[in-house]
């Protein structure tokens, strides 16, 4: 048990003293670890037996070898790094606590928390089984975005996420139950999308409204594959780059134009498109780089062509009319954490930094941050191997003496013509 200090001097320890078993080595031991509010000096003792020596202390605390920091210090740091450089996050700690810790040292924690937290992640598919919902909507997104390579070439963060719907919170809305899948590598952030949705929902009776800005493997026939088995599944050009990429390929056309565009694309009018494209041709040919002109042109009448089935307004859908369009194109902003965090500055990433990273914003915004790392999934998994029947007490079978060979008689008490009497003839 814990006895109270003065933690200023080394004389008066924090004695933690397990219970004695003869049949174990003792080794007396000392360690200080750091906590929010300062250094805390144990006393443990190191446990022995054979080869295997164990601290129980530090297995009960979460203590890990040769770090002197507590569970909480490494948790509070690594969120803080998610939204702040090493080098400030330093700074902070050093300003606002006790702590002293270098900006490596910073790196070092966000590394093994972000091991913890993939860990989690890993052992979670393997072990939790929710019961399936069965909701009237999913809204499904996909995107991704470039970072900066401390090695040749960019790193590409790739990102899907689903959500329920919209819900209202005075002017401003939130996702209802938002899940997002990042990482480096598209197709595991797709297979894990893809595994969520099987495992969490019964889409049969669900409508499935996705939207993508329809890049390299991002195109529709990716969320065909995830909204197999459902009710309805209607795809949707996200607006956003729609509309960007009007303005990039009518870069030389006045702006009334560009609004006339836009505005034709929004009421889903072919014809009025079409009186457009032939207005920038007519306008292409006079501009001094009319070959340049004329091939964006041409590069904006294929884009709409082959997207124009996904441009379709929602309302011109058989769809519900209870369903609104709220839900899609959120998936933008929700780049914001990681952008603000990766490339800012200029910053640039080493590919396994980067997807440390990645992780760690990702558990956070899906709310499973404090449950990662404070999960023991060792521990769990040791209790799941463990068997608790001894087998062989079930095979063994047990040895009864013999009894030897008794010898009896049938009485008959009645006449020999009765049930008793006859057996006794028979076998008497």
């Amino acid at each position: 048990m814990f006895t109270a200090c003065n933690l200023s001097s080394k004389e008066n320890l924090v004695i933690v003293k397990p219970p004695k078993l003869d049949s174990f080595v003792q080794l007396r031991g000392f360690t200080s670890i750091q906590f929010l509010f300062g250094d805390v000096y144990f006393e443990r003792r190191l446990w022995g037996k054979g080869k295997k020596y164990v601290y129980p202390l530090d297995e009960l605390m979460g203590f890990l070898p040769r770090l002197r920091y507590s569970p909480l210090v490494q948790a509070k740091l690594s969120e803080l790094a998610t939204s702040s450089e090493f080098r400030k996050v330093s700074k902070a700690v050093s300003c606002l606590t006790p702590l002293q810790i270098s900006p490596s040292g910073v790196h070092g924690i966000v590394q093994r928390v972000s091991k913890k937290v993939e860990n989690h992640e890993n052992n979670t598919k393997e072990l939790v089984h929710k019961e399936k919902k069965a909701v009237p909507v999913l809204y499904l997104e996909g995107d991704a975005l470039a970072v900066k390579s401390q090695e040749r070439g960019i790193i590409n963060i790739n990102r899907f996420q689903v959500h329920e719907g919209v819900k209202k919170n005075g002017k401003r809305g939130h996702c209802v139950n938002l899940h997002q899948f990042s990482g480096r590598s598209r197709k595991k952030a797709f297979s894990d999308m893809l595994e969520y949705l099987r495992e969490n929902y019964d889409l049969r009776n669900t409508i499935i409204l996705s939207n993508s800005d329809g890049g390299s493997g991002y195109e529709p026939e990716v969320f065909y594959e995830l909204a197999l088995g459902c009710k309805q599944h209607e795809h949707f050009l996200d607006r956003y780059h729609l509309n960007r990429k009007i303005r990039e390929r009518m870069y030389f056309c006045p702006i009334e134009l560009v609004d006339k565009m836009t505005m034709a694309v929004r009421e889903y009018s072919k014809q009025e498109v079409e009186l457009v494209l032939d207005t920038m041709e007519s306008i292409a040919a006079t501009e001094n780089d009319s070959k340049r002109a004329r091939k964006y042109t041409e590069l904006l009448r294929k884009y709409l062509d082959r997207n124009w089935e996904y441009i379709k307004p929602l309302r011109l859908r058989n769809i519900p009319t209870v369903i609104n369009r709220g839900g899609l194109g959120v998936c933008e902003s929700r780049h914001r954490p990681f952008s603000y965090r990766m490339k800012r500055q200029g910053r640039s990433w080493r590919r396994p930094g980067a997807e440390n990273m990645v992780r760690l914003i990702t558990s956070l915004q899906n709310k499973e941050y404090d449950e990662a790392i404070r999960s023991n999934w060792k521990k769990v998994l040791r209790k799941l191997d463990e068997v608790d029947v001894d087998f062989n007490k079930l095979l063994r079978t047990t040895h009864e003496p013999h009894v030897g060979v008794k010898t009896g008689r049938i009485l008959n008490e009645g006449g020999s013509r009765t049930a008793q009497g006859k057996i006794k003839r028979t076998y008497g």
